[in-house]
């Protein structure tokens, strides 16, 4: 036990994981059945496949490519391969393993008759392309380093099939080869001939772009074509000269009218543009018509006269349209100017364009001459090497193939697929690998403690006890789960002993409340606090432990105290004495407060001052030894009201159950309720990492022992 000083793991350890070699050599040792099944998975199917596969067999013919010069009369430097360069090996290599080799192998054997390569199945035929590549997959043909060596390597499930395809690829390439060199007189005129062709399709290209440049740049009619500009052009010109000298009056009308303005129309008259308006035409014709009325109603009415007034009204109302229309007009002027500038300026553009135009066709004279010049100087290399093939003279001398078979294929007896050996070796190898990898992934999504080492490492306190898992069925009847009782000679019974003895010497105080608790639930908090209140009373003090998991109690079942009794809920809600609280159980100087009838509210009870009292009430009762069994701390925050009346904190972690995660929230939890001291019972733990002295099975009862 020692005062909390909480520090949080790395990030191996939050994840469960402490990679050092003797914890992972422990480790492989917990999970060998794994590896050792993954291993027997892997050689189980080896096996299976070895029983299953066929066997292949191989041959292997080896060819030497010779040096020969190829002669040609009259032509000069027609051919002149050198066969010792790699990349002649490499040609004869690729032209061992072209498609008209692979079918003439493939005719030569009747490799579409055999099953072993699709055939034997005439409502199925099998291509070309199926053959070919399933011939593919059979043949190897490879230069040998630094050697002018070539080995073809054949397979088959038939031995004799194999050195068949093997010796059949050198048939076939030197009955190629003399078909091909049967014709070797006429190769300077099939080289000229290729080059004519060359030629002429070089000729037929120009002429082609040549007629393609003529049709893109209408080439066909350039003579044309400038003269349609040239006459764009003058008619352009003549156009932008009469829009110039609209747009010129126009600007003279605008300057006028903005010296002269809206403030008199009559004015505005003496702009032209203005007085020749039709719409103000329109209106002076309207005013004076008015007028003429107005004269001829005067003659005949007087000035009072409805009608007169009438009159008189009417031409007031032509006239301020007229003003009006006045306005309108030379407000329109600005628009007028706008239209005859933009107009000026759309045939400037247009000016340009077309002088662009004019530019480009010069251009286009250029290429064209360029194009002229290079058909007809194709035209006339081509007739020259048409005029050379008719003096070709061709060579006399026939030569032989220039390969040489050195080393002719066998039939072997000897399978090289399947390589037994190597896949029962890679098998075990996978199988072993696969197993430790499987182990390694479970072990780093394991993220709870599973050692001592681990957990005061992890949570940086003490393990105070390293209680081992109980084996089932060990300590049967009705003290069953309580090893201290059922099985006092057991390892598990001398761990709570050597928890006892720490936390006697931890204090050495008449009174002592030790407070159980755990991170989350079904860690066994109260089966640890229950064999350590039996350890204490078996030690001579009194003791008392509390159920204070008033939400989910389980001491009165665990120490088989009758249900329905009062308990710790019901002194604090203060229906009962502290003595009718409090059961004797059936272990000596053993005292149970169980949790009492159910409480609604329980954090607010076990935060209430009545709990103080308690505490106080029992400090005069005369117990020296206190257990609390709380509830879980990351569950509930009852444990955190009972912090500061425990002299000491124990917190269960359950080995290789309990998240490293959780129980550090839980310490941050007790560290903010002001713990005083903690340490850790790390319980559950397999009992071949708990090391005792002697076996690690229950004791034997000892000579002279008694219960």
């Amino acid at each position: 036990m020692k005062n909390v000083t909480l520090i949080y793991p790395s990030r191996d350890q939050m994840a469960g994981t402490v990679w050092d070699f003797r914890h992972l050599l422990r480790m492989l040792k917990d999970k060998a059945r794994v590896i050792v099944l993954m291993t027997l998975v892997c050689v189980g199917l080896a096996a299976a496949y070895l029983f299953t596969a066929p066997r292949i067999y191989s041959s292997r013919a080896v060819i030497f490519v010779e040096q020969r010069d190829k002669k040609v009369v009259n032509i000069e430097a027609i051919d002149s391969e050198d066969l010792e360069a790699m990349e002649v090996m490499k040609t004869v290599e690729q032209s061992l393993g072209t498609d008209e080799m692979m079918l003439a192998v493939i005719k030569a054997n009747h490799l579409g008759d055999l099953p072993e390569y699709g055939g034997g199945d005439a409502s199925k035929p099998v291509t070309d392309d199926q053959l070919i590549k399933a011939l593919t997959k059979r043949i190897s043909i490879k230069v040998r380093r630094g050697t002018r060596l070539i080995d073809i390597v054949a397979k088959s499930k038939d031995p004799r099939l194999a050195q068949a395809i093997a010796q059949s690829f050198v048939d076939q390439y030197l009955q190629l080869d003399m078909n091909q060199r049967s014709g070797t007189s006429s190769m300077a005129n099939t080289f000229l001939i290729r080059e004519a062709d060359s030629l002429k399709a070089k000729l037929e290209d120009s002429e082609h772009m040549l007629q393609t440049y003529r049709e893109e740049h209408n080439a066909l009619s350039l003579q044309d074509s400038q003269n349609i500009v040239v006459d764009s052009l003058k008619d352009i010109n003549v156009r932008l000269n009469e829009a110039r000298a609209n747009r010129i009056k126009l600007e003279a009308d605008l300057n006028q009218y903005k010296l002269i303005g809206n403030r008199d129309p009559k004015a505005l008259l003496a702009i032209p543009s203005i007085a020749t308006s039709s719409l103000v035409l329109d209106a002076q014709n309207a005013v004076n018509a008015q007028r003429g009325e107005i004269a001829d109603l005067s003659r005949r009415y007087r000035a009072e006269h409805p009608k007169y007034i009438q009159a008189q009204s009417r031409l007031a109302q032509l006239e301020d349209d007229y003003n009006k229309t006045i306005i309108s007009v030379a407000g329109g002027v600005q628009t007028a100017y706008q239209s005859a500038l933009e107009n000026e300026a759309k045939l400037e553009e247009a000016l340009k364009q077309q002088e662009q135009a004019s530019s480009d066709l010069n251009k286009i004279a250029i290429p064209y001459n360029v194009l002229v010049h290079n058909v007809d100087g194709d035209r006339d290399l081509y007739q020259s090497i048409l005029n050379r093939l008719k003096e070709t003279d061709v060579t006399k001398l026939i030569e032989t193939a220039p390969i040489r078979l050195i080393e002719s294929p066998r039939v072997t007896t000897k399978p090289v697929s399947p390589k037994v050996p190597l896949v029962l070796f890679i098998s075990v190898f996978f199988g072993l690998g696969s197993g430790v990898g499987i182990c390694l992934l479970l072990h780093s999504m394991d993220t709870s403690v599973r050692s001592v080492e681990e957990a005061e490492q992890t949570f940086n306190l003490p393990v105070i006890a390293a209680v081992p898992r109980l084996k089932k069925n060990k300590a049967p009847g009705i003290w069953k789960g309580m090893p201290m009782v059922s099985e006092p000679y057991s390892v598990t019974a001398e761990a709570f002993r050597s928890l006892r003895t720490v936390l006697e010497l931890k204090d050495v105080t008449d009174r002592q409340v030790l407070l159980v608790t755990s991170a989350i639930p079904d860690e066994g908090k109260t089966f640890c606090s229950t064999n350590t209140a039996v350890s204490l009373a078996q030690q001579g003090y009194r003791t008392l432990i509390i159920d204070t998991d008033l939400r989910n109690p389980s001491v009165a079942g665990a120490l088989h105290c009758p249900a329905g009794k009062p308990g710790l809920s019901d002194y604090l809600a203060g229906t009962c004495t502290l003595v009718q609280s409090i059961q004797s159980g059936e272990i000596n100087s053993l005292s149970i407060m169980a949790a009492g009838s159910g409480a609604r509210n329980p954090s607010e009870l076990l935060s209430s001052d009545k709990l103080a009292r308690l505490f106080n009430d029992l400090a005069n009762a005369g117990y020296e030894r206190i257990i609390l069994d709380s509830a879980p701390v990351n569950a509930v925050s009852d444990a955190l009201h009972l912090v500061k009346y425990a002299t000491s904190t124990c917190l269960v972690v359950r080995a290789g159950y309990t998240p490293a995660r959780a129980s550090q929230r839980a310490l941050a939890a007790l560290v903010g309720a002001r713990v005083l001291d903690a340490g850790i019972v790390l319980n559950c733990l397999p009992t071949m990492r708990y090391y005792t002295y002697g076996t690690t099975e229950a004791y034997g009862k000892p000579a002279g022992a008694t219960a």
